[in-house]
């Protein structure tokens, strides 16, 4: 009889230990809500009361069982145990046969006396503990008239990861919720749900704590009615994420179209980079309205750019409609729809004097070799800067004294006869022609070649500009560029009588592409050379300061 004591006293004793763990643990985990009530909370013992207490202001606060089952390599899912468990209703029951059987009854009591220690044996009691306490989910959904800021994120921060894997600790209030939990702490939001065809998914919400418990809930309920309306949030997500913006719609113009089919290509690689990636590059290529490119084109408008105002708004119409052409856009979300080009252009009919060619030719002597000869060359053959940088040393025939530029190298894609006079002649001798060169002028050897008709009108050189050197500017503006020498040469060039059609074929403007056009190509060569050597005598006598009626007029 004093041992079967002894083992009873054991067992009570082993198990109200056990059952006042579980209330002080369901305190630690209710710490924050239960302080507000009980500012003595430090100094509660008996677990019974404690645990009254607690739901009192939490009246779902018991924790609940977890079966964790193995769904794949690192993967674990978490369901809810529904039996076999310590309930609270168990609880009690055990925390009140305990306390009866530790403590000497009160004889007037009016309860009856139990005939047994247990209504259940010690076993099954320890299997119903052990089963809670393995893995156990603690809600933390509070009446909303508690204070609980900080309730949620300390309990949920209390979870503990799991070794390998995930593990989903599911909400009690909201159906599908959980929050997904891995072995290197990750805490993420996660709702489970089915399709339309009854297929399960799960929509990642966001992370803890970023994301807090309530969010997590709106953002449940908010999917949870786009499933019931038909809709499925992992594939609008995934949409939504896959969305073209602007900069890849740019980058997909520049790549496919503009580098295979223009040689300026770059000039729109620049302009990207200059005046819209930095404001739409992550915009969604359909949102980018007609409003957005206004403000651009005003923003260049204030800057004194009208031009370029105007070739912003002609690159972005090449950009969607290319995208409309390739069904990576809809046609009709084209921003430059209604839009109107910022300025109207007039066409520039600048021509040189006589005084300002000689000047402006003095001042190339400023430039090294490669530099000079190419700017003098574009005023003696008449030709465009892009396609003498082009000029190849095999493509000259030294004998004939044409020089032939490749279709490839034209802007008009029309292959191209030049005839180099002696003047030409003359100033490709003046450039270095190392044994194995191939272009004439190396582009590595040019320096800043596309502003030095800029640098040669300053006042300290040609002294060609439009008002003087404001204060703060860098220079003055120049009243020269590249491309009216090319104009000035064939206006020399007509005034002494050559014929329009001859300085048609000179300046190679394109002409209706048919089968007589191909066979041209030799015929106007003789026209050619007599005009190019006309045009030489004339600048000739402008350098040397003469007067062109000693040169008299062009005849064939």
């Amino acid at each position: 009889m004093v041992l079967q004591h002894s083992i009873e006293s054991a067992l009570r004793s082993n198990l109200r230990k056990a059952l006042e763990l579980i209330a002080f643990s369901s305190l630690c985990a209710h710490k924050t809500v239960y302080e507000t009530a009980h500012s003595n909370f430090h100094e509660h013992w008996k677990a019974a009361k404690m645990l009254n207490a607690v739901e009192r202001l939490h009246p779902d606060f018991y924790p609940t069982p977890i079966n964790l089952r193995d769904t794949g390599p690192g993967k674990m899912t978490a369901t809810f145990v529904t039996d076999d468990f310590l309930t609270k209703s168990d609880f009690e029951t055990l925390y009140d046969q305990t306390s009866q059987a530790l403590h000497a009854r009160n004889p007037f009591s009016k309860t009856p006396k139990p005939t047994e220690f247990l209504i259940r044996p010690v076993s099954d009691w320890v299997q119903r503990i052990r089963t809670l306490l393995r893995v156990h989910s603690v809600p933390t959904s509070v009446p909303v008239s508690t204070s609980v800021a900080s309730c949620p994120a300390t309990t949920l921060k209390a979870l503990r990861p799991p070794p390998t894997g995930s593990v989903d600790y599911f909400d009690d209030m909201t159906p599908g919720l959980s929050l997904r939990v891995t072995a290197n702490d990750a805490r993420s939001w996660t709702l489970f749900y089915r399709d339309k065809h009854a297929r399960q998914k799960r929509l990642t919400l966001g992370r803890f704590p970023v994301v807090s418990l309530a969010d997590a809930r709106e953002l449940a309920r908010e999917a949870q009615l786009s499933v019931a309306k038909g809709g499925d949030p992992v594939v609008e997500k995934r949409a939504a994420r896959d969305v073209l913006t602007f900069g890849e719609l740019a980058e997909e113009y520049i790549e496919n179209h503009a580098k295979p089919k223009k040689r300026s290509w770059a000039e729109d690689e620049r302009q990207l980079n200059a005046d819209l990636l930095h404001k739409w590059r992550t915009r969604p290529a359909l949102e980018v309205t007609a409003e957005d490119l206004l403000a651009v084109l005003k923003a260049k408008l204030r800057d004194g750019a009208p031009v370029a105002a105007n070739r912003i708004r002609a690159l972005v119409s090449r950009i969607y409609t290319f995208g409309a052409e390739q069904r990576l856009v809809p046609a009709a979300v084209n921003p430059v729809i209604g839009v109107k080009k910022p300025t109207k252009e007039t066409t520039r009919d600048r021509v040189l004097t006589e005084e300002e060619i000689r000047r402006l030719w003095e001042a190339c002597a400023t430039q090294n070799a490669y530099v000079c000869a190419w700017f003098r060359l574009r005023l003696v053959t008449a030709q465009r800067g892009g396609e003498l940088l082009q000029m190849r040393w095999r493509d000259i025939d030294p004998k004939s004294h044409f020089w032939t530029i490749p279709a490839e190298f034209v802007k008009n894609a029309h292959g191209h006869r030049v005839y180099l006079s002696a003047g030409a002649r003359e100033l490709l001798k003046e450039v270095p022609h190392p044994k194995d060169a191939i272009w004439i002028f190396p582009k590595s050897l040019m320096g800043d070649y596309k502003h030095v008709g800029r640098r040669l009108a300053q006042s300290t050189r040609a002294n060609i500009v439009t008002a003087p050197k404001q204060r703060g500017a860098a220079r003055a503006r120049a009243d020269v560029r590249g491309h009216d020498l090319r104009r000035t040469a064939a206006s020399a060039m007509a005034s002494g009588g050559v014929p329009r059609f001859v300085i048609s074929r000179i300046l190679n403007h394109s002409e209706e592409k048919d089968i007589t056009s191909v066979y041209d190509r030799y015929s106007y060569d003789a026209e050619k050379r007599r005009a190019m050597e006309f045009w030489d005598r004339q600048l000739t006598a402008v350098l040397a300061n003469k007067s062109l009626a000693r040169v008299g007029r062009f005849a064939f």
